[in-house]
This record gives structure tokens, C-alpha cells and sequence, in this order.
């Protein structure tokens, strides 16, 4: 039911990335159905009313809105496409102006890079790897947005103060990045090298923030790797079946992380 469609941080999938050890995860939430009988003007009007009334402008992306045979999730990937595409078409002024005032932006962003499926989370299978042409357009727009956040160009503010905005309002941080690295890194090698490039360029604290993770990261990975070993033994000894799940939820993890 699109009307009680909720997620959480701790509800999110299990998934090796800073997501889940360096990020503050928020409460998602839509508030209203998007009824997939409705005309699509009576659905974007509807959608339009619940985003400003709760959520403000930009939607976020939800686990479920990676299913294409959906249909609210497909009409909730064609309004988040339909916001970002006019964001994209906007001059810098009203583009950097949206950046600062917007606070669902952030949120849109942080959750599309958090809960979109990456390609081998199913093993690599079709329905892993089939996009719905919306699909498509909403990850090329994504990209683009955070793409676009990093370059200068004529009439955009000064660098400083577009650092200072995109730290304060969390636009853009180390989880955001590796999630964007694994997401887009092996399809565009170049243009995620320019992201990264320009993005540490623009703010060089992000490379510190980077070295302070590094530990933590380790240490996850340590813990993941021991708790993978007690599953293994529970399979051997008992057959375990949740144990078995568990094992094949630790191999993504693993997987996420050699791909990052």
C-alpha cells in the first residue's frame, strides 16, 4: 500500500558502505497514496500536496521504488526525476539557491545513494540488472545533481562559501561519495573520478574525513568477517537455514565493499 510506504535507517539493508556505521539515518516517510488509476495530473498534484505538506519539495527514494513492476513506485521515480530535472534546468543562482533553502533535497539525495539497488545485490540476475527507462533518467540525474554541486561555473557562488553550504546542509560527505562510487563507478570510471577529483578539491576536509573512517571501517570489516565465521560453523554443524542467509547477506556485504 503506497500509503503506508515507510523506511528507516535501521531498516535499510544490510550493506557494507559508511551508510550504515557513519551516517545519522532519519525516519522516511510518504504521507500520501499515489493511486496508479489516477490520471497523472491528479497524481502529481497529489503528490505535489503530500511532498509539501510533509517532505517538502523532493521525495525520497524508499527500498521498494527499485521494483519497476510497481506502479506507485514507478510514479514516485517519475517525480523524483521530474524535480531533479528541473533542478538541473535551473541557472546557478536559482540552482545554488535551492541547495541552500531546500532541506528535502538532501534527504532525496542521501536516500536515493542509500537504498538504490546496486547491480550485484541479486547476484547479477536480470531483474538486478534491467532498468526501466525512468530508472535510468533518475540515476543520470542524480549524478548530474551531485556532479553539478563540485564544478564551477559562471555564476555560482565562490568556492568557499559553496564548500561551507554543502557541508552545512549535508549535501555531500564521505558516505554520499563511496555510495556514489559503487553506484555509478563502474559504468562512468571518468566521470566519477572528475566527481571525486573536484569534490575533494572543493572541500580537502573531506580527505581527513576519509583517514578518520578508515579505522572504523577496518574495524567493521574485522567484526563482519569473525561474525561470518560463527555463521559458517552453525551451517556445518546444524544446517542452519538463518545462518545461511546470514552468510549470503555478509558475502554482499563483502562484495559492496570490494566494489567501492
Amino acid at each position: 500500500d503506497a500509503a503506508a510506504r515507510t523506511a528507516s535507517g535501521g531498516s535499510a539493508p544490510t550493506r557494507w558502505c559508511p551508510a550504515r556505521e557513519l551516517r545519522t539515518g532519519c525516519a522516511l516517510s510518504r504521507c500520501e497514496a499515489l493511486d496508479p488509476q489516477l490520471p497523472l495530473a491528479a497524481m502529481a498534484a497529489a503528490a505535489a500536496k503530500a511532498a509539501d505538506a510533509a517532505l517538502g519539495r523532493f521525495l525520497p527514494f524508499l527500498p521498494q521504488d527499485n521494483s519497476s513492476a510497481d506502479a506507485s513506485a514507478d510514479a514516485a521515480v517519475r517525480l523524483i526525476s521530474s524535480e531533479l530535472g528541473e533542478l538541473l534546468r535551473a541557472p546557478s543562482v536559482r540552482f545554488w539557491a535551492t541547495l541552500r533553502d531546500e532541506a528535502s533535497l538532501a534527504t532525496c539525495l542521501d536516500s536515493y545513494l542509500r537504498f538504490k539497488r546496486r547491480v550485484h545485490d541479486a547476484g547479477g540476475s536480470s531483474a538486478a540488472c534491467d532498468e526501466s527507462a525512468a530508472s535510468e533518467h533518475l540515476a543520470r540525474r542524480v549524478f548530474m545533481v551531485l556532479l553539478r554541486m563540485v564544478s564551477d561555473e559562471p555564476g555560482s557562488p565562490a568556492a568557499p562559501e559553496r564548500a561551507s553550504l554543502l557541508s552545512e546542509r549535508r549535501l555531500l560527505d564521505i558516505p554520499k561519495l563511496l555510495d556514489a562510487v559503487v553506484l555509478f563507478g563502474p559504468a562512468n570510471p571518468e566521470l566519477v573520478k572528475r566527481l571525486l577529483s573536484q569534490a575533494f578539491e572543493l572541500q580537502p576536509r573531506l580527505l581527513d574525513a576519509l583517514a578518520e573512517a578508515a579505522p572504523q571501517l577496518a574495524g567493521n570489516l574485522q567484526e563482519l568477517a569473525a561474525r561470518g565465521m560463527g555463521m559458517a560453523a552453525a551451517v556445518t554443524q546444524r544446517n542452519d537455514a538463518a545462518a545461511v542467509a546470514g552468510i549470503v547477506d555478509t558475502v554482499s556485504y563483502l562484495h559492496d565493499a570490494a566494489v567501492t
